[in-house]
């Protein structure tokens, strides 16, 4: 039995017939739970075993309401996305196959978060008071971030990310501080301007 199935074994133990189902999702597996009610002792009885799940490699897993899923969808919509588009059932009944967020608010959000990295890089830039050190650690911390930008914008044009990175014209590597600041530009500039084709 592997980590993920001893996970939904013991999640049936605390939830019992409440447990719907267990997925993992993401490229660095994550794991959510829906169930038909969560109470603060359930809560507790997870919190107790969070310790054997960090030593066999799991992250807590996102436990959701059932009756939360189709009204959190524009709450959430990158994280819903990325659950539905990537998700492995481990137990119970598929309950996001039906499920789909509305193009619309995935590009809102990716606006957001795309906007929020721009203007970051810039006042980050400001800060280091021409310190290259911080600016390399600026630049580095962005990566991370724009990586996970690109694959939600990519999910939004139904493509891969090597596709979408051509055509804007960036890489993974942003190099320098120019570079980063150009990437980030061009992703704004290519999500405030989405169409579905």
């Amino acid at each position: 039995m592997g980590s993920a199935d001893t996970l939904a074994a013991e999640l049936l133990e605390i939830f019992g017939p409440r447990l719907k189902m267990v997925a993992a999702f993401g490229t660095e597996p994550q794991t959510c739970a829906v169930v038909d009610s969560l109470s603060a002792d359930d809560l507790a009885r997870c919190a107790k075993r969070r310790a054997g799940w960090k030593r066999a490699g799991l992250d807590a897993p996102l436990l959701i309401v059932r009756d939360e899923l189709a009204r959190g969808l524009d709450a959430f919509p990158l994280e819903f996305s990325e659950i539905i588009a990537t998700r492995r059932l481990i137990a119970g009944t598929d309950l996001f196959d039906t499920l789909a967020v509305p193009a619309e608010d995935c590009r809102r959000a990716c606006e957001v978060h795309a906007r929020g990295l721009l203007v970051h890089l810039r006042e980050g830039y400001i800060e280091a008071s021409g310190d290259q050190r911080a600016i390399d650690r600026l630049v580095s911390a962005s990566a991370i971030p724009f990586r996970a930008l690109l694959a939600n914008v990519a999910r939004l044009d139904r493509a891969g990310v090597d596709e979408l990175m051509k055509k804007l014209g960036v890489g993974y590597q942003m190099g320098g501080f120019a570079e980063a600041l150009h990437a980030a530009e061009r992703l704004v500039d290519y999500v405030d301007g989405w169409t579905r084709k």
